[in-house]
Parts: structure tokens; C-alpha cells; sequence
């Protein structure tokens, strides 16, 4: 049986999810949750906080997650770099696996970065840096020689197309041809990734001007 803070966390998961931040009151969370008024400021103290915790009780583990695969894979590895591969599965999977459990949850992420609060951004800011400099590393190492300018664009692309694709995955699936699970799904964007960052197009043609 879930505990009354775990009951008020799923709820309001749900009801950031559908309605926005703003837009859900207290009081309706605590309805469906079935439970009483005080108890989001006995467990939470504010709203605010209630966010900040859905936020944390999701996104740390994943972190986490995608950290610790990174550190296998270079304790599997010893001097040498890490595999392209190993580093792109690091980024993917963990995210995935989370998408595909707590689908409402990139829905609440949406509104959470949608909504003017700097305690939020600095949250969301904060998480992503522990990771930053570790993906950074891994994929520096990983990758043949290019110009800082190449790789940091190469970077970006990849951090962007991460934070975008969950939120289009329903879109995503109404688009795919038959009914391809979500480790096909998986398997073919660690292809493309793979593809886009090890092309030399922009290599060769910043050499020809």
C-alpha cells in the first residue's frame, strides 16, 4: 500500500502532467489523492517544494543511472577510451527506461521548464552539470580528432535531440510504420547519434574554405 506522500507525489505528478503547474491547485491534488489538506504542507511544506520533489525522486536516479554506466564502462575499459557506443548508450537507455515507466512525467517536465520559478531552472541547471562534465569527457575521448567548434555543435545537437524526442514520443509512434518496440526504437536512434557524430562532413569542408 503506498504511503501518503507517495500517494500526493503520484497525484500530483498526474495533475502537473494534464493541467500545468500554475493551472493545478492544492486543493485538487489533494482530492484525487484522497488525503487530507495538511498533508502536502506536513510532508512538502508548499507546492513549490512538491515540484521540486516529483522533479528529484525522477530525474536523480536517472542521473545516476547514466553515471554509473558511464564509470562500468571506463573501469571495463582501463587507460583506453570508452567506446562511442558505450557513451550513447549511457545517454539513451537510462532516459528511455524512464520514458517508457513515467510517461506523465516528460509532460510535468515540459511545464516545470515552462514555468517562471528560478528555483526550478537552478534544480534543473544543477542536475543536468553533474553530467555535463562526465558526457563531455567520455565523448571528447571517444571521438576521432575535430575542432572544438565541431564538437561542441556536435554536443548540443545531441543534448537537444535527447530533451526533445521524449517529449514528441506519442507523435513518434503515430508516425512509425507498424509496431516497433521501444528497443527497436532505442537501437535505431544509438545508430543515428553514432552516425551524426563520427561523420567528418563539416571536418572536410572547414579544411576546403
Amino acid at each position: 500500500m503506498k504511503s501518503t506522500r507517495e500517494k500526493i507525489l503520484d497525484t500530483a505528478e498526474r495533475c502537473f502532467a494534464r493541467q500545468g503547474i500554475a493551472s493545478a491547485s492544492v486543493r485538487s491534488i489533494v482530492d484525487q489523492a484522497r488525503v487530507n489538506l495538511g498533508a502536502i504542507t506536513y510532508h512538502f511544506g508548499s507546492k513549490d517544494n512538491l515540484v521540486m520533489e516529483i522533479f528529484q525522486r525522477r530525474m536523480l536516479p536517472m542521473t545516476k543511472e547514466r553515471l554509473d554506466m558511464l564509470r562500468r564502462a571506463r573501469e571495463a575499459c582501463g587507460d583506453a577510451p570508452i567506446p562511442l557506443r558505450r557513451v550513447i548508450e549511457a545517454i539513451v537507455i537510462p532516459q528511455y527506461r524512464l520514458t517508457s515507466r513515467f510517461p506523465q512525467f516528460i509532460a510535468f517536465l515540459v511545464h516545470m521548464k515552462n514555468y517562471p520559478n528560478a528555483k526550478f531552472m537552478k534544480l534543473i541547471n544543477d542536475d543536468f552539470n553533474n553530467l555535463y562534465e562526465e558526457i563531455h569527457h567520455a565523448l571528447r575521448n571517444a571521438l576521432p580528432p575535430m575542432s572544438d567548434t565541431e564538437f561542441f555543435l556536435k554536443l548540443h545537437f545531441v543534448i537537444h535531440m535527447m530533451d526533445i524526442i521524449p517529449k514528441n514520443d506519442y507523435q513518434l509512434r503515430r508516425l512509425l510504420p507498424g509496431q516497433l518496440s521501444g528497443e527497436e526504437i532505442t537501437d535505431v536512434l544509438m545508430a543515428f547519434l553514432e552516425g551524426g557524430l563520427t561523420n567528418r562532413a563539416l571536418h572536410t569542408l572547414s579544411n576546403e574554405t
